[in-house]
């Protein structure tokens, strides 16, 4: 019996060359600054497979790596999007996460799973679409629209403050900006990344707020505790109370403007993410400044405004001398006309589970993804990838092999399918 093309793509795709590609990508440390080393074994990799790309430097030091299968022509074309950087792995992240391990900076296989922060956000599903491309071409299949390889820096959420200045501080989308911004541009756009098998067209926005609590530097032996804590001179002690109301105020903001869009619920959070206050060398005295940085997910239908003024009216009830100042703001989008990557993802799904997609935990579809970047362009964009699992021990993220090998036939699928459609 004579294969089809989609028997073909499907045998493509080898499964130990994609958990050595995995492993590969994984044992590179790239927390955000650091993309350069892997952005480079990218571009050779998609090199020495014959497929022609380029790098773009986003920054100094931070680059995207381009690939391209050509249409024939008269098809649409996709981009396969997927970031370099990793949530973790500077040495600073220790004050975000408590301690530096292993899974934090590298990537190792134990049996079927291979483990790792990075693996699992975002190099396996990397791995999954250069695979899918590889897979492609390997299988001769025709193509009529281009598919477009996209992988970035600058992702993950960061933004300079204070003295953490420098190319190394941004992030938020800035590699998939400057990618669109410089040419990168297509039909449709699929952004990989582990959702479980979900979907999603729809993500929250980023507001940053920088909350400037005032006090009174007072020499420990001439403090004169006051009666009521309102009257504190320490910045420290205004800020704690500052911090209490903050979090009744997030779980209010959360209730009144979470809502269900077509493609999943969008659950607004906010957090105090990080706090200092006096010197640490020099607790010998209150603290006459102490500064709270506050993490605000704005949903598309929400002016970033909205959020601020209610920050900055909670300052002035509690009678807090603090000045309320943003520091970075990234739209949410609700993408539009997703249908057909929608259709195509939804079949393509079906050739492997016996359900349908169903819809996303609120988390996927009210976090910060590149589809914001391409939903604010006109590119109509969605995530879709594969589950991660954490470790029994509660310390570690793994993908399954097999999960990651199915990403590839999916993403493969999925072009293909796109990409022989006529363009309207």
């Amino acid at each position: 019996m004579t294969n089809t093309p989609i028997d073909d793509i499907l045998a493509a795709v080898d499964k130990q060359e994609l958990v050595d590609l995995t492993l590969a990508l994984g044992q590179i440390n790239s927390p955000p600054g650091c993309e350069a080393e892997v952005a480079d074994y990218v571009l050779n990799w998609l090199g020495e497979n014959g497929i022609s790309a380029f790098r773009q430097e986003v920054l100094p030091q931070r680059y995207n790596v381009v690939g391209r299968l050509p249409g024939s022509g008269g098809g649409q074309s996709l981009i396969l999007n997927s970031h370099f950087d990793t949530a973790y792995g500077d040495p600073m992240d220790v004050w975000t996460i408590g301690r530096l391990t292993r899974a934090d900076m590298s990537a190792w296989q134990e049996g079927d799973r291979i483990y790792g922060q990075g693996v699992v956000n975002d190099k396996a599903p990397m791995a999954a679409t250069l695979l899918a491309f590889k897979a492609l071409k390997r299988a001769r299949v025709p193509l009529k629209g281009d598919l477009l390889f996209a992988g970035v820096a600058g992702e993950i959420g960061r933004a300079p403050i204070d003295e953490y200045r420098g190319p190394q501080y941004e992030g938020k989308g800035i590699g998939t900006r400057y990618a669109v911004t410089h040419g990168v541009v297509a039909d449709h756009a699929l952004v990989a990344e582990c959702t479980n098998w979900t979907y999603t067209g729809v993500e929250c926005g980023c507001l940053l707020v920088k909350i400037t609590v005032f006090g009174k530097a007072v020499y420990t032996p001439f403090l004169r505790r006051p009666e009521l804590v309102v009257d504190h001179p320490n910045a420290i002690v205004q800020a704690a109370r500052l911090v209490e109301a903050i979090e009744e105020w997030a779980a209010e903001y959360e209730r009144r403007y979470s809502y269900h869009s077509r493609t999943g619920e969008v659950v607004p959070k906010a957090s105090v993410g990080a706090i200092r206050g006096g010197l640490p060398y020099k607790p010998i005295e209150t603290a006459g400044l102490c500064a709270l940085y506050v993490d605000v997910r704005v949903p598309p239908k929400v002016e970033p405004l909205v959020p601020l003024e209610e920050l900055r009216g909670l300052v002035a009830r509690l009678d807090v001398q603090a000045d309320v100042q943003p520091y970075l703001f990234r739209r949410g989008y609700e993408g539009k006309n997703t249908d057909l990557l929608e259709a195509a993802i939804e079949i393509a799904h079906r050739r492997f589970f016996a359900e349908p997609p169903t819809e996303p935990d609120p988390p996927v579809s009210s976090m910060w993804r590149d589809l914001n970047v391409f939903n604010e362009i006109g590119i109509p964009a969605v995530t879709y990838g594969p589950p991660l699992g954490l470790s029994s021990e509660g310390w570690s993220y793994f993908i399954e092999a097999d999960d990651i090998v199915r990403a590839a036939q999916l993403y493969a699928l999925i072009a293909f399918d796109i990409c022989n459609r006529p363009k309207p």
